[in-house]
Formats: structure tokens, sequence, C-alpha cells
């Protein structure tokens, strides 16, 4: 069964400039919340290490400011996975260690297969793409938005696919190394290459790929000299809870939600309404279902959106 946005969407349609106004004035306030999620160091019930550890690594490659996190972050994986100490936190100075030498570091570790099997497969693959990516990547801090796209492509396609050969986990990625071909034969360098390329990577799906491009273009400031118009607002748990409840769609769970089906373009639809000139924006909920939309204990007092919020008004 496919549930669509209820008739919420159009009460919503009246209160778009409210909705807008709310988040745009406190824009600094969320993305200090934004850089503070990417800057959290550690085991806890909220972050998994591994996910953490995965993005600090993709983010680090782009802004070394995060290297010592990454380092820490590091350091605890290795022992949450093994006794294994890593030599590079007794041999050096944390403070004195290049990005080259930490990347090397990681593209020559063997972890041990205390994980999942396939997991633990697909974890080593992926720290060995980032870490050839920093490698290979020249410009880092100057790129425009259309060299970024062609440069992950054509190394995904050129390198990725090799690696891939080398784990035997091509067959997990085929269809989004078929698109990306396709893409590529034709030279088109855009959202959905960027996109696709990073559907690409290790335990990156559709949704994980679209929160990197927003943590890269609005919190980072990395690729941020582009149209926004035609990207996409990432969806997670707390944007789907936040619309829920505010009654514009209708007992859906973001675990249901498929790249391309009806609640997607609906809610991308509804960010567009919202962000015309940058839909991404619309992200900025996440926000709110952190802080305020609580799963367990909603602070619907203290919520800027009350006013536009069905669940509030029945409370």
């Amino acid at each position: 069964m496919i549930y669509v946005l209820g008739e919420g969407f159009h009460r919503m349609a009246s209160n778009i400039t409210l909705l807008r106004l709310n988040l745009s004035d406190n824009e600094e306030l969320i993305l200090e919340f934004f850089d503070e999620k990417i800057s959290r160091v550690g085991v806890n019930r909220g972050r998994p290490f591994i996910d953490n550890f995965i993005t600090l690594t993709f983010y680090t490659i782009f802004e070394q400011k995060r290297l010592k996190l990454l380092e820490d972050e590091f350091c605890r994986l290795i022992s949450s996975l093994s006794d294994f100490t890593l030599r590079l936190s007794q041999s050096k100075d944390p403070f004195n260690v290049s990005l080259d030498e930490l990347y090397y570091d990681l593209l020559n570790i063997d972890f041990p297969c205390i994980l999942d099997e396939k997991l633990y497969v697909k974890l080593t693959l992926l720290i060995k793409i980032l870490a050839c990516i920093y490698l290979k990547l020249e410009r880092r801090y100057a790129l425009d938005f259309n060299s970024f796209c062609k440069f992950i492509s054509n190394f995904m396609i050129n390198e990725g696919i090799k690696l891939y050969s080398e784990y035997q986990l091509f067959k997990d990625k085929s269809y989004e190394f078929g698109h990306l071909l396709q893409l590529n034969v034709k030279n088109i360098y855009d959202y959905t290459t960027l996109i696709t390329a990073l559907k690409t990577l290790p335990l990156i799906d559709f949704k994980g790929s679209r929160i990197l491009v927003f943590y890269l273009t609005h919190v980072i400031g990395i690729l941020s000299e582009c149209n926004f118009k035609n990207f996409d607002t990432p969806i997670d748990s707390h944007i789907v809870r936040v619309l829920r409840r505010m009654g514009f769609i209708k007992h859906f769970r973001a675990s249901h939600i498929r790249e391309g089906s009806t609640i997607f373009k609906e809610i991308q639809y509804l960010a567009r309404q919202v962000f015309p000139e940058d839909p991404m924006k619309f992200y900025y909920l996440r926000y709110v279902g952190e802080v305020f939309c609580k799963v367990s204990t909603p602070k619907c007092d203290e919520c800027w959106l009350f006013s536009l919020c069905k669940t509030f008004f029945k409370t």
C-alpha cells in the first residue's frame, strides 16, 4: 500500500511562507547543529561508531580540521574490533600527522574479522576507496561542482570497479555502476551523476548519498557555488516523523521509502514548494526532529512550528 501526502499538504500550501521563514531565520543555529553532528567522536547509541567513522573519513577528504577527530575515531574503531593498538597513535604526535600519512595507514590496515563477515569486507573496501580518492584528488579546496562530479564518476568507473572485483562485491552494486556508465558515456556530470557515483560506494544508499551531498554543500561549504534547484532534499526518520506529526504524510516509516516511489516524489515536491531555489534546505527539518519533535518526549511547547502542527492541536 502506498501512502501519499494527505489533506495536510493543501493546508501546508497556505503556510509555505511561514515554514520557510521559521527555518530560514534559524539557519545559522541549524547549520551549527549539523556541524557539531559531524564532529562527534566515539560510540554512542544515537550514532553507531561505524557510521561515524565512515562520515568522518569522507568529510576529512575536504576539510582537514576534522583530521584529529578522524584519528580518534580510527583508534576507537580499531579498539572496538580487537586489542590492536594503532601504531599511528603510539609513534607520532597526533596533531602533526598529515592526511597523507593517515590515509596511508587507512589504506594498508587489515581489519580483524570480528564484524559480520560481509560488513567487514564492505567496510574495508569503502575505506580503501576513500583513501584512494583522497590520494588522487587534487585541488580539493577549489573544485567546481562539474569537475568534482566528473572526477568521482571517472574514479569509480576506472578504479572502483577494479577494487570491487578484488573483493568479489561487484554484483551488489552492478545496477548503480550500470547507471553511472550510461551517464559517463553521455558526458553528463550533474547532480544525478554525483548521487549515482556516491551510491556505488559500499554501505552508501540513496539516503546516505543525499545526506553526504547536503553536508558537503551546506555544512562544510565545498561545491557550494552551483544551482541547487534540481537537487533533492535528504530524507531520514527525523524528517518523516516531523512530517507525519504535522499531518503531511500518514503512517509512514522512513525505512519503507524507496527512491522514485510516490512518497519520495511527494516529499521532494513539497521541499521545492518550501525552498524553490534550494530544496536541500528542507532537510533543516531534521533539527526540529532531533531537538523538539523527539520520538518519545516531544517538546511541542518549545517548537517553532507548533502553529503548523496537527498533532499539537490534538494534545
